[in-house]
């Protein structure tokens, strides 16, 4: 795509636009300054740090985001405190058989 004072052309599709704003995205698969989820989906994959809480339910806690905006960030919670629990009780179940060993 060839760039001449905001007029873009394309020799593959033969599409001619003019425009008198200027483009955001450059479309290089690069999350950029001034791209985001909201403008750039191409170069700016969501729950990417962007400035731009896109609260998608993809699993991914956008740090963009306030408290309880992203869904993802309350799931998340809930299985580091799953996780929590099982370190603990491994913790503990292992503490119980070094014990008895030495008894």
């Amino acid at each position: 795509m060839e760039n001449k004072n905001n007029q873009f052309f394309s020799n593959d599709m033969e599409v001619f636009v003019s425009s008198d704003k200027k483009l955001v995205c450059n479309y290089n698969f690069v999350c950029e300054s001034g791209e985001n989820y909201g403008n750039c989906i191409q170069d700016c994959l969501s729950g990417l740090e962007d400035n731009y809480c896109d609260r998608l339910k993809d699993r991914r806690c956008d740090p963009d985001c306030r408290e309880k905006e992203d869904s993802d960030c309350r799931n998340n919670l809930v299985y580091y405190i799953l996780f929590g629990f099982i370190i603990i009780i491994l913790a503990v179940s292992l503490f119980i058989i070094l014990r008895r060993k030495k008894s």
